[in-house]
């Protein structure tokens, strides 16, 4: 009976590893890119938000005109992935709690 436990910690540790800690995210986990996400969607929110200033200098002009730019998605597509991604995090959590129960019964019978 220890193969197929043995297996099961290491499917649940690679599931574990995918998903993250949501507390402190490691670059490349889930929670990261949903930290990621987060951040881009404050940040297109706050420059929704912020006052347009129609008295730039050119050069500011040129500045704002760049960072502008880079803001391409809309709050929409960044709530949509933030949303896929939740339902990723939630299905990984999932399937590491079933693997929990599996391997909670394999211990009672060893």
């Amino acid at each position: 009976m220890e193969l197929p436990s043995k297996k099961l910690r290491q499917q649940r540790a690679a599931l574990g590893a995918r998903q993250g800690d949501p507390e402190t995210p490691a670059s490349g986990t889930l929670y990261a890119r949903r930290r990621r996400l987060a951040q881009e969607l404050e940040s297109i929110e706050s420059e929704q938000s912020a006052p347009a200033d129609f008295s730039l200098s050119p050069s500011r002009s040129s500045q704002v005109g760049i960072s502008l730019a880079r803001i391409q998605r809309s709050v929409a597509e960044v709530q949509r992935d933030l949303q896929a991604l939740d339902a990723e995090i939630e299905d990984l959590q999932q399937q590491i709690d079933a693997i929990d129960r599996v391997l909670v019964r394999c211990e009672r019978k060893a």
